[in-house]
Parts: C-alpha cells; sequence; structure tokens
C-alpha cells in the first residue's frame, strides 16, 4: 500500500493527539433506518405479537465501526456515547445493543404506520433521540409520532418529514392484514446513501423554514407547535425525487437541495 493511503505510526503519536483523532472520528453525523422484522399475520382473530423485533441499519458514514477496531478507540467512544442504544428483540448479532452517538444521529422510520409501534419498542430509550426523519404516509400517522416524540423526547431538536412516491395498492405497514404483504419486503422506501447524506447536512441548519401559505405544509408546522409548544424542533419538509410533490406544495417551501430537482423537472 502506498505511503499516502496508511499511516502505519498511528501508536506513536502522543496520546491526546490520538484521542482527538479518535473523537473526530467518532462523532461524524451517521444516518439509521429502524424497521420492524417479521410481520405478523393477524388474519382469523389472531392478535400481533407484542416483540416483533426491531432492525437498526446505519446508511452511509458509520463511526461507531471506529470504536470496534481497538481497545484505545472503544475506550473513547464508551465515554463519548456513554452507553450504547438498546431495543428489545434487534438482529440476533446485535443483541439489541448499538453504539449511536445520538447527538447527531438521525433515526429514520420508513413506514409510516410503524413509527409509533417502533418508539413505543424503544421505551424510555428514545428520550436520548435529538433527531428523526419520518417518512409521510398520512396526517394521522404523522401526528401520532409526533406526540409520542414530544411526550418521550423532550430534546429533540429536528424533525425530517421525507414525502415519497410509493408503489400503487401497497400497504403502508408491516402491521398490514393483507396475507400477500406478509411475503413480501415491508420496508417500502429504500434510504439511499445520496438522501441520508441530505439529512446529515440538515442538522447544520436549525433555523426554521421561511412561512408560506401552501395548506400541507402550514398543517405540519401547526402539529408540531400543537405538540411541542415552545420548544418545538426545527421542521424540514422534503420532496420526493420527481415532480409529483409540485402539485401539493411549490417549490420554494421544501428545501434548496430538493427544490432545484424540482424546477429542474419542470
Amino acid at each position: 500500500m502506498a505511503d499516502t493511503e496508511s499511516f502505519t505510526r498511528f501508536p506513536n503519536l502522543p496520546p491526546e493527539l490520538r484521542i482527538q483523532i479518535w473523537t473526530e472520528a467518532l462523532t461524524v453525523t451517521s444516518v439509521w433506518v429502524a424497521v420492524l422484522r417479521e410481520p405478523s399475520n393477524v388474519h382469523g382473530g389472531g392478535t400481533l405479537r407484542s416483540r416483533r423485533s426491531i432492525s437498526m441499519t446505519c446508511v452511509g458514514p458509520s463511526p461507531h465501526l471506529v470504536g470496534l477496531s481497538c481497545r484505545e478507540a472503544r475506550d473513547v467512544m464508551e465515554r463519548i456515547y456513554q452507553r450504547p442504544l438498546r431495543g428489545p428483540i434487534m438482529e440476533a448479532t446485535s443483541r439489541g445493543v448499538h453504539w449511536i452517538y445520538l447527538d447527531k444521529a438521525v433515526i429514520t422510520f420508513v413506514n409510516p404506520q410503524d413509527s409509533t409501534a417502533i418508539l413505543g419498542r424503544f421505551g424510555a430509550e428514545i428520550s436520548r433521540f435529538r433527531h428523526v426523519a419520518l417518512v409521510w404516509g398520512s396526517f394521522c400517522f404523522y401526528f401520532h409520532s409526533c406526540t409520542r416524540l414530544a411526550h418521550s423526547c423532550p430534546a429533540l431538536r429536528t424533525i425530517i418529514v421525507q414525502h415519497v412516491e410509493l408503489p400503487e395498492n401497497r400497504p403502508y405497514s408491516s402491521t398490514s392484514t393483507t396475507q400477500r404483504y406478509v411475503a413480501d419486503s415491508p420496508v417500502l422506501w429504500e434510504l439511499d446513501t445520496a438522501t441520508a447524506a441530505h439529512y446529515a447536512a440538515l442538522l447544520e441548519y436549525t433555523t426554521p423554514e421561511p412561512g408560506g401559505t401552501d395548506a400541507h405544509i402550514v398543517r405540519l408546522r401547526k402539529a408540531i407547535f400543537d405538540c411541542f409548544g415552545d420548544s418545538a424542533p426545527t421542521l424540514h419538509v422534503l420532496a420526493p425525487d420527481g415532480t409529483v410533490f409540485r402539485s401539493r406544495a411549490p417549490p420554494h417551501l421544501v428545501s434548496s437541495t430538493w427544490r432545484s430537482r424540482i424546477i429542474g423537472a419542470q
């Protein structure tokens, strides 16, 4: 390997410099997707299992992996992260534990109807969330999620609402009662690395978006203030990567990155 591609003398650096490097690497903004796995079949009067598994997947940079590289990095990670995020039942290999720097992590809920169920599975752990992204399903799902977040996440700083173009005639949730959906994937919208990077960049913008007269955007903002009051987090409303959203909200009401895509498609 070329000298420009490796640094074999890292262990020889002063300890305080190594700690600084570990700290910067471990606090990079990360974006995670939380979904329910093993959707239940509720036909025939059956009940949903109360402990369906939660899967957490990091999309894009994974700073927690730095903390697994050596003992020194692990010590720094445990000091900065304080403790891992613990869920009820996750993937077998994770044992329900994820090391996430929640001050700079976006937790994304890609299934609208499942968001409140996932929040409930985490219990008191969600009080540590600082930034969340919700895929738009309906105002009902959105308001229920905001209500739960307001009650359980007093320090929440960011809510991202992502509009997407979903396939027609597909259920929104892994809690669907349609038998054909049980054999299908419960994830209806896949978060790609480019969109995840956009979410990460949004954390740098704490100024609320400019007001507007579009009824949809105004209603979203009103729900935030109704739920959170004076401590309302910053709201970012994102259009899908296409032209469908143009008829729902004028381009100046969505973030600039998506606005350029919408205008370019006209």
